[in-house]
């Protein structure tokens, strides 16, 4: 049944994992839980990248339900920092560095859909300021 400029829009939550598998599968899972107790929610899952998503990631992601989507952000530049850089702060400049693309995505998800929250993981507090910025609540 299509939508009707008088129903609501169904209430969209934003996901966005820090890179690597082991941030987005929990984050899948729990998204799939909540689905499964709300169905009225949709999910999009908004990856930040440093480089091509690993095969792994892309088939997890294909296997969403129907009430999930993805999109992956371009892939930002590290090449300033030194190769010796420890991982955690690979993450975190990854996820930092992805806040304006992840703005554009915020963007355009809010003209086609009703974005109700954004949920992060720990290396994600960058993503809040972008969240708040078009009134939608980070968690």
């Amino acid at each position: 049944m299509a939508q009707t400029q008088n129903q609501p829009k169904t209430p969209h939550i934003a996901i966005v994992p820090s890179p690597g598998m082991g941030h987005l599968i929990p984050l899948v899972e729990f998204a799939k839980r909540l689905v499964s107790c709300h169905p009225e929610f949709s999910i999009t899952f908004v990856i930040p990248t440093s480089g091509a998503p690993a095969k792994a990631q892309e088939s997890t992601l294909e296997s969403l339900p129907s009430s999930m989507d993805y999109t992956f952000l371009p892939p930002v530049d590290l090449s300033d920092i030194p190769e010796d850089t420890k991982i955690e702060s690979i993450i975190c400049l990854t996820m930092a560095r992805s806040v304006p693309a992840l703005r554009d995505s915020f963007k355009s998800m809010i003209a086609t859909k009703s974005v109700v929250a954004v949920v992060v993981d720990l290396f994600g507090a960058d993503v809040f300021d972008a969240a708040k910025d078009f009134n939608i609540s980070p968690y």
